[in-house]
Parts: structure tokens; C-alpha cells; sequence
């Protein structure tokens, strides 16, 4: 029997994962944007820029995304959830979605199986000001995120994690591999596709 071969390249936050999908297995492959030649970076750079302005496009209507702090915030829940929809299409078939308030104290986002059970609430961080980092910590003290899955931006994972340490708590702080950086870019706009 031939084996079919297909690849299928995702572009988010500044890589693209490309999946090569046999008929008997699912392989994944992340590449860094600028490792690509002139050309495959336009085509990257094209892509990249209509997934982002989808990103703008979705965050209108979701609280705190026209807010100043906010919308990077925003920004992440969505490249998280995307991310994460784009590897259970090859894995597990789970579903995630954002939770129905941004401001919900318990999940930003909800993974949910094919029967539709909630499998995951996650808790989206996306901060690196002390600030911020002290109130997460406070949070995380109070039980606040005792039934969620904490998810950062790769610099949140980072402050977060010295400061859960530095405070003696033993807690997990999942690194999205996500940059901080490009939710700053994507949430510049106000919500509205025309700012961008």
C-alpha cells in the first residue's frame, strides 16, 4: 500500500510548525521564520500578516481588548487557542475554545473532548511587570488557579516561575513558547481591523 504524504505548514507568532501526516504518523517541525531565504520569507511574511489580522479581527467584542494593558492579554488567549486547536487535529481531537467572559476568574480558555466534557481549564498569563507578576502570585497563593492549567508567554513563564520560587511555591507555569513581543504587536490595534 502507498503511503500518502502531505505537509501542512501553520504559521504562529514568528514560526512555522510544519507537519508532515503519513498514513501512520504525524511528525512536526518548527522552524524559525528567519532561517527561510528571501522569497519563502515573503510568502511567510504574507501569511503571517493574514493570520495576525484574523487574530485583531477576534478580539473585537472580547472584553479588555480596546484596553491599553488589555489586549495583549487578549492577543494570547487566541494564538494560545489556535496553537493548541492546530496540534489536537493531529493528536488528541480535543477542542479549545475561549471561556465566555475574558474577565472569568477560573479560564481564559476551555479545552473540551469530542463528547464535549471539559478535559482543561486554562489560565492565560501574559505578564512581566512586577506589578503583575506580584498579583499573579498573590492569585496563585489565594487557590484562585488550583483547578487550572497556568500558560504564559515565554518571558511571563520566565518572571512567573522565579517568582513562584522566590515565594516557596510549588507551582507549574507552562512556557507557550509564545513571545510576549508579538502579542505587544498584535494588540497595538484597538480591536479594530482598520488600525492595523
Amino acid at each position: 500500500m502507498k503511503r500518502v504524504s502531505r505537509l501542512l505548514c501553520i504559521t504562529i507568532a514568528g514560526f512555522m510548525t510544519v507537519f508532515s501526516i503519513t498514513t501512520s504518523k504525524v511528525q512536526a517541525q518548527t522552524v524559525d521564520i528567519d532561517a527561510l531565504g528571501a522569497i519563502g520569507m515573503d510568502v511567510v511574511n504574507s501569511i503571517r500578516e493574514g493570520y495576525e489580522g484574523s487574530v485583531v479581527a477576534r478580539m473585537v467584542g472580547r472584553a479588555g481588548a480596546k484596553a491599553p494593558t488589555g489586549s495583549k492579554g487578549i492577543a494570547f488567549e487566541i494564538i494560545l487557542k489556535d496553537k493548541m486547536n492546530a496540534i489536537s487535529t493531529f493528536t488528541d481531537k480535543c477542542t479549545t475554545q475561549l471561556s465566555a467572559s475574558s474577565t472569568d476568574q477560573l479560564a481564559d480558555l476551555i479545552t473540551v473532548d469530542q463528547s464535549g466534557q471539559v478535559v482543561e481549564y486554562i489560565q492565560c498569563k501574559n505578564s512581566t511587570s512586577d506589578g503583575g507578576v506580584r498579583a499573579i502570585i498573590n492569585q496563585i497563593k489565594s487557590g484562585q488557579y488550583d483547578e487550572a492549567t497556568l500558560i504564559a508567554t515565554k518571558e511571563s513563564a520566565e518572571a512567573l516561575t522565579e517568582a513562584a520560587t522566590q515565594a516557596g511555591l510549588q507551582v507549574e507555569i507552562v512556557d507557550s513558547n509564545i513571545s510576549e513581543n508579538v502579542t505587544i504587536r498584535i494588540g497595538k490595534p484597538t480591536g479594530n481591523p482598520a488600525d492595523m
